[in-house]
């Protein structure tokens, strides 16, 4: 990339994109839908681009379709959207919690997402100093494991374990006290 990027001529000034808001279909919730036709990637679900999770879950939308085609299904619409709904509904979970922080989306979280995000922005610091938490993280931020992973107890553990944010900035981001 770096040599790419060394003797890379801009062709253009940089412009600045707005994503007003993510918006999700629900084609599953369809009693019927029209033969012939499927619905795939940004016309299902798009999300705000600044999370890199649109193109996964276009990929991970198409490697379904591809399976739910060697079927040879008798009502592929159906049996396609059901499963891209549980494609979907991973990624959605953590850009759109991530998403209701922001005042300007003008919703606020349900008691439950709110305790989830605060969870999982602890599990965010801490897995920068516990690589094990790191990995799990990892995984669900790239669409590899679903969100509940992180709530497996031997992971809360170690994520209440690791000092809060504020200890960690007083910490050096070891997580340990100096000195101690």
């Amino acid at each position: 990339m770096a040599n790419f990027l060394t003797g890379a001529v801009r062709t253009s000034e940089p412009t600045s994109t707005r994503f007003p808001v993510s918006i999700r279909k629900h084609y599953e919730s369809l009693h019927a839908f029209p033969s012939g036709y499927l619905v795939i990637g940004d016309a299902l679900c798009s999300f705000n681009p600044v999370y890199g999770q649109g193109m996964s879950v276009a990929a991970a939308e198409a490697e379904l379709l591809r399976d739910v085609l060697r079927t040879d299904p008798h009502d592929l619409a159906t049996e396609y959207f059901h499963g891209v709904a549980r494609i979907i509904d991973t990624a959605w979970t953590v850009a759109i919690g991530r998403d209701l922080q922001f005042p300007e989306a003008g919703a606020k979280p349900s008691a439950q997402a709110a305790e989830f995000g605060a969870y999982l922005r602890r599990a965010y610091r801490a897995s920068a100093v516990d690589a094990t938490l790191g990995t799990a993280f990892l995984k669900v931020l790239n669409l590899v494991a679903e969100p509940q992973t992180l709530l497996d107890p031997a992971l809360v553990k170690r994520v209440m374990t690791v000092p809060a944010a504020d200890d960690l900035s007083t910490t050096g981001g070891s997580g340990h006290v100096a000195g101690h």
